[in-house]
């Protein structure tokens, strides 16, 4: 979603901020009172994509809506998540190894491997989406998916650690 609405560069300033662990100054669960539960439609998703992206100006608000459509929608007007999840996942993989290279040179290939897919991969995108209340917004028709969710937030909250904790 970040390089089809905001280009390369957006997605280089996003990998740079994923470089450290996030420090979590409240517990999960206590920002989700400030996102309204259900699926949010049209401009009220811009104030949250404005908080998650840290990104005022939004060209292209409708990809917000299909970012958050879940496969499960299928008879939605707006296209499910998966094509802009296929390259987000491409363009964030390059962007991570240019970071991860530049940041730590003296590594080598197998090590640069592990980093790369630490950063990269369903858990920490998970964890960073889940930990600004994104879960709540998604527009889905499993009935699975809210203990899902639940189950997350616990295995999370067990670990007491930051994200990339392990």
């Amino acid at each position: 979603m970040m390089y089809v609405g905001f280009g390369y560069e957006a997605c280089v300033k996003v990998a740079e901020e994923l470089g450290i662990s996030l420090p979590m100054d409240e517990p999960l669960g206590q920002r989700d009172s400030d996102i309204s539960s259900g699926f949010v439609k049209g401009q009220e998703l811009l104030p949250v994509a404005d908080r998650f992206l840290n990104i005022q100006k939004f060209e292209k608000p409708e990809l917000l809506k299909e970012a958050l459509t879940h496969p499960s929608s299928i008879y939605e007007d707006v296209p499910c998540y998966q094509k802009l999840e296929w390259i987000g996942d491409a363009v964030l993989c390059l962007a991570m190894r240019s970071w991860v290279y530049r940041t730590y040179p003296g590594l080598d290939v197998a090590e640069l491997v592990i980093l790369e897919s630490m950063l990269v991969c369903n858990e920490t995108l998970a964890f960073l989406g889940f930990s600004e209340g994104l879960h709540r917004l998604m527009n889905h028709r499993d009935p699975s998916l809210p203990r899902r969710f639940e189950e997350f937030q616990r295995d999370i909250g067990k670990q007491g650690r930051g994200l990339w904790g392990t």
